[in-house]
Formats: C-alpha cells, sequence, structure tokens
C-alpha cells in the first residue's frame, strides 16, 4: 500500500532515473521497494531482495508491458521482469541497467519453449536464439549480473538451475557469440515486440497463457516434492550444458550440388 512520503529515489542520474517501461517513480513500484527494505538495508541486501521477490512472485507470461504492467499483472517475459527488478532497485536508490544480447540457448531451453508452441515457434525462427536480457545493479564499484531468464517452476518442469543473484544468463542457461550492450532504457525493438503481443488476440493470449500456467504448475509439483533448495542442489550437480546442433540430410544437401558422405553438424 502507497502512502504519501514514502522514501524513494528522484535522481535524474543515468541508471537512477525512470526510462520507458521502467516506472520506478510509480507510486506501486515505490511501495514495494519500500517493503523490501528500500533505505533501511544495504544495497547489496536489498538488490537481492527485489531479485528474490521478482524470481519468485512473477509467474511467465504476456502480454508484454514493462515494470509496472508485470508488478500489477503478476506475469510477464523475462524481458518485463528484468524491467520490475531494474526499476525496484533504481527506486531504492541502486543504480540499475540493462545488459541485452541475442544469446544462443541450450537444447533445455528450447525444449521448455517448445512445450509452449508459439513461443517454440519464435525460437525456431530466429535460429535457436533469444534475445535475452538481463539486469546489472552496481553495488559499490561493482557491477553485479542477475538473470531472471527461469522462474522456479519454469526451471524445475526443464530441469535446469534456478538461478542465484549474481549469475549471469550464460553460466548455465546460454551462449553469448559476440559481445553484448549495456543501456539504460530498453530499445525500439522491444517496444515493436509490445505492440505485436498488444495486437494478439484475447483468445490466443489466453490460451498461451494457459500453457504457462499448466508448465508453472507440473513445476510446483516438482518444486513441492524436493523443496526449492534440495531441487536446485540436485539440478546443479546433473546439469550439463548442452548446446543444440543442426544437421542437415544428405538428401538435401545432394538436391543443392554438395555430396557428402556423413550429415554435417554445426
Amino acid at each position: 500500500q502507497y502512502k504519501e512520503g514514502m522514501p524513494h529515489c528522484t535522481s535524474k542520474e543515468r541508471y537512477l532515473r525512470p526510462t520507458c517501461s521502467c516506472e520506478s517513480d510509480a507510486p506501486e513500484i515505490i511501495a514495494l521497494a519500500s517493503e523490501l527494505g528500500a533505505f533501511q538495508k544495504s544495497d547489496r541486501e536489498y538488490a537481492e531482495a527485489c531479485f528474490k521477490w521478482v524470481q519468485c512472485h512473477i509467474r511467465r507470461g504476456l502480454p508484454m508491458g514493462g515494470a509496472l504492467t508485470t508488478l500489477k499483472n503478476g506475469r510477464a517475459t523475462c524481458m518485463d521482469e528484468t524491467s520490475l527488478l531494474i526499476a525496484l532497485c533504481r527506486a531504492g536508490g541502486v543504480p540499475a541497467r540493462y545488459r541485452i544480447a541475442r544469446e544462443v540457448v541450450t537444447e533445455q531451453f528450447i525444449d521448455g519453449m517448445a512445450q509452449n508452441p508459439m513461443m517454440g515457434m519464435m525460437v525456431e525462427a530466429m535460429g535457436g536464439t533469444d534475445i535475452i536480457s538481463v539486469a546489472e545493479m552496481k553495488i559499490g564499484d561493482e557491477w553485479v549480473t542477475c538473470t531472471l531468464g527461469t522462474t522456479p517452476e519454469f526451471a524445475a518442469v526443464n530441469g535446469i538451475p534456478i538461478a542465484h543473484f549474481g549469475e549471469d544468463s550464460t553460466d548455465f542457461l546460454t551462449f553469448r557469440p559476440s559481445p553484448p550492450r549495456v543501456v539504460e532504457g530498453l530499445p525500439l525493438v522491444v517496444g515493436m515486440a509490445r505492440i505485436f503481443s498488444s495486437l494478439m488476440s484475447s483468445k490466443r493470449l489466453s490460451r498461451m497463457n494457459a500453457q504457462f500456467d499448466d508448465n508453472y504448475r507440473k513445476g510446483k509439483i516438482i518444486l513441492d516434492e524436493f523443496g526449492l533448495e534440495e531441487y536446485n542442489r540436485r539440478a546443479r550437480e546433473s546439469y550439463r550444458f548442452i548446446m543444440p546442433r543442426i544437421s542437415l540430410e544428405k538428401s538435401k544437401l545432394e538436391k543443392k550440388g554438395i555430396v557428402t558422405d556423413t550429415p554435417i553438424e554445426q
């Protein structure tokens, strides 16, 4: 509940001020920041509290909409989860920014997306890559990276480790073939994606979110059985980063005038 006079950052400095889709000055976000310990905990303790709250309270879903919409809906894409985390950090006076890159995702991640036909189609269309955004928070003189690409339930249903505070997506989920971009606000391409998602029919959105919710329930059953910490311990012991391989069948190569005795793999 927002109350007049709640402390929040009013700085206009880069990485502390509100930006498009990162409404760190919204009353709802200020209220949550206060509840999580803004200006009461150390910067590291506060940033970690924000990370854990978003990771455990926001489930995967559509439409896209930015930090405030994510908080109100309780569901989001990983991009919007990142926006909410950054907005909470900025509201509490911790500088935060986006780091964005197109990254090659693991087979496990692709398998997880394939359980939702629309998302699986999007990842396949991008050649097994995804636009991954992570948050970077400035703690002292260090920029600490945090990945929100896998909620605990999504991770559990796919056998993927649950990300810890301070982990990069490339630690266990992706391979980055080129340097990332560090930005204060999201690029135009994200705005275009949001427009596209807003134009989807309510029936299609409901169908996609129902699929996300089904995966959420399956993952929750696993976490309820083992416990979050025990699941993550087992997952980290057994998890192996598997890069996707692309094989071209011999017949397709011969049609192009290429003769080979074995499939070509990348």
